[in-house]
């Protein structure tokens, strides 16, 4: 486990750059999808590899590769597509929301897996169902501003086009 959290750090790292690069050039949509297929892959593939040292430990890796993609591609995307006078507040409400994403996986562990004895697998099934799902409704997601209905609403602000 020691080498698998010194590797996090690299894989971080490199990540971070690869995903900040590839945003600038592909774009949200295709980074999110290929983040999310990762994500649905590896939560139906590790729990039935966690007795092969090596690939348990690409599957932690690869739980690290979503996670710095996801932490790269938000702050840009929120601002692109809620302006930059929401947009910070969005991400400010999206950084909240992991605290209760928390909470959320206490009650997963806790009902579904304490209380109605699901096993391990059928745990990480359930999130690999939640990317799933983010992926679809990624899949008709526009990452731009929707001046026509924001103006309509009265919410745009003065230095909105």
């Amino acid at each position: 486990m020691a080498f698998s959290a010194s590797l996090s750090g690299v894989v971080q790292f490199a990540t971070r750059l690869t995903v900040g690069y590839l945003y600038d050039r592909i774009g949200f949509k295709r980074i999110f999808n290929f983040l999310m297929l990762l994500n649905i892959i590896n939560g139906l593939v590790c729990y039935q590899v966690k007795t092969n040292a090596w690939l348990y430990i690409t599957c932690i890796e690869l739980n690290y590769l979503v996670l710095g993609g996801m932490f790269t591609i938000m702050p840009a995307s929120v601002i692109k597509t809620f302006g930059i006078y929401y947009g910070p507040q969005v991400y400010a409400l999206i950084l909240i929301s992991l605290s209760l994403e928390g909470w959320y996986s206490l009650f997963i562990i806790k009902v579904v897996y304490g209380y109605l004895g699901a096993s391990e697998a059928t745990i990480l099934a359930i999130g690999s169902f939640a990317s799933f799902i983010a992926f679809l409704i990624n899949w008709n997601f526009e990452e731009k501003i929707d001046f026509k209905n924001m103006n309509k609403r009265g919410l745009l602000i003065r230095g909105d086009p």
